[in-house]
């Protein structure tokens, strides 16, 4: 179990650590992707209602011939409306003023849906999500192992010493952000791969739906849209609905209006119901006729089977539970980040103290590939806030640029952690992670976002954005600190301190 804990946790332990961390800034998507588009930050709200009648207006104009029409209606303190529709295949985005009807034109990003592809496919498409499968499998693997491993588990609960040297603070690092959120560690990985378990568990698609998932969700999901009559027909005003379909889902709890075939006689118009206040994902709907608005039915119960999945998408997603709720995901994923990182040390600071001044080409090569593999990928993701800035606005494929980008900035991390002297390294780059992160207000401030007095109230303003930038970037100055200001008695006392502890282990 030791061997399994150690070699499994260093194998995948740098793609894991990629994976948490990304998987970590996931939880705030929305506001990350606000964030980092600063055309949309106003301050203000407007009702529902007059949000839906000037996205109406809008998508008449713009398209009329449409085959669906979607519109994603803004949340609290925000006055920004996502409009979409299809039409000869292609769905087309378009961002709109809630409160004057006006288009609002946006720079082109994936916001922080680039950090929820690259957590679950490392944005390489199914290929990814097989390979994502293997390190959740192994990130299992290491927690069950660590477990039984374990000789003090709940002392350990309660013991670090941040002025520990050498192997011992980061096995004491490692054990606290371990033990601290085990559960959330065991639950957040099982249902990570559960949820995509359609892609390499397929058995029940193919022996059951001819190995079409579009035939799984019709079984689930009611579908009240309807074949096009071809008979053109004057689609009804959308809000009026509005009342009527609250009166199923509840009170301000519509998202999303969905017209499906707009100016035909078969048009259905579709409200579907928010699911951030529900454990389980599953977005009741109401749907009515576009033309006679005559009601056409509901589903807000669900197959039961269906609904235990989309509970653990739910537990995964973490959209439950209102900011508290996220802010516990966000720390606790932190943790999970930061045992990896310690984790990847450990092994390095285990094997330099077994092996002395003889430590082997592959355990230098480790220890510098760590420092690739977790400041490196800090950098690059911060870097990728600091390029949505940067880039000019209306740079064609400027979404493929902030993105692009990120390689060569690993490569730089990775070249500099090969080239430098290996007592540097980690306070530099560690350093460099604390000032982008300590900068990233001054940048958003000094590029269009929104100041920090103007923060609108819960987490719907970029603000929050900011504000946990510099509380990260505090955290890494001062680890970067520490590590380029080792406490000299501490040094002395590291050889002791280890052969201790491996009489300890024996």
């Amino acid at each position: 179990m030791a061997w399994l804990h150690t070699w499994g946790g260093l194998a995948f332990g740098w793609l894991l650590f990629a994976i948490f961390l990304t998987g970590t800034l996931s939880v705030f998507e929305h506001e990350i992707s606000h964030w980092m588009r600063p055309e949309l930050h106003r301050v203000g709200a407007v009702s529902q209602a007059e949000a839906i009648a000037r996205a109406e207006r809008l998508l008449r104009h713009e398209a009329p011939h449409a085959a669906h029409w979607q519109i994603v209606l803004p949340d609290e303190g925000e006055a920004a409306a996502e409009l979409r529709w299809q039409q000869d295949g292609a769905w087309a985005t378009r961002y709109m003023d809630a409160a004057t009807g006006d288009p609002i034109a946006v720079r082109e990003t994936l916001g922080g849906h680039f950090f929820v592809d690259f957590h679950y496919s490392l944005m390489a498409g199914r290929t990814g999500i097989w390979v994502v499968a293997a390190a959740t499998v192994a990130m299992l693997a290491t927690l069950l192992s660590g477990i039984i491993i374990h000789k003090r588990i709940f002392r350990d609960f309660f013991t670090f010493r941040p002025r520990a040297t050498g192997q011992r603070a980061w096995l004491d690092a490692h054990n606290a952000c371990g033990v601290l959120a085990l559960p959330f560690h065991l639950m957040i990985t099982y249902t990570g791969l559960v949820i995509s378990f359609g892609i390499y568990m397929p058995v029940g698609l193919q022996l059951f739906f001819e190995n079409s998932a579009g035939a799984l969700r019709s079984q689930v999901v009611t579908s009240f849209e309807r074949s096009v009559a071809g008979q053109p027909a004057e689609l009804l005003p959308i809000a009026p609905f509005l009342e009527k379909a609250e009166a199923v889902l509840g009170q301000g709890a519509a998202q999303m209006v969905v017209v499906h075939d707009p100016g035909d006689a078969s048009a259905v118009i579709e409200f579907f119901r928010r699911f951030d206040d529900r454990i389980a994902a599953v977005a009741d709907h109401v749907a009515f006729d576009g033309v006679t608005g005559a009601w056409l039915g509901s589903q807000t119960e669900w197959n039961r089977a269906a609904l235990a999945w989309r509970t653990m998408v739910g537990l995964h997603l973490a959209q439950f539970g209102g900011d508290a709720m996220r802010w516990l995901y966000f720390l606790c994923g932190l943790a999970g980040t930061a045992m990896i990182g310690s984790g990847l040390v450990l092994f390095t600071a285990k094997r330099r103290t077994r092996h002395a001044a003889e430590a082997s080409r592959f355990d230098r090569s480790v220890a510098r590939l760590n420092v690739s593999a977790i400041a490196g990928v800090i950098i690059a993701c911060v870097a990728y806030l600091w390029f949505n800035r940067l880039l000019p606005a209306g740079l064609p494929g400027r979404e493929s640029w902030e993105v692009g980008l990120l390689l060569p900035v690993w490569l730089v991390s990775l070249t500099h952690a090969l080239v430098r002297r290996s007592d540097l390294v980690w306070p530099e780059q560690l350093g460099l992670a604390a000032f982008l992160c300590l900068a990233l207000p001054v940048l958003d401030a000094a590029t269009g976002g929104a100041p920090l007095s103007a923060a609108t109230p819960g987490l719907g303003s970029a603000a929050v954005l900011d504000l946990t930038a510099l509380g990260c970037g505090l955290a890494l100055a001062l680890v970067a600190r520490r590590l380029a200001r080792p406490d000299a008695r501490a040094v002395r006392k590291g050889a002791a301190d280890a052969r201790g502890l491996a009489r300890q282990n024996r």
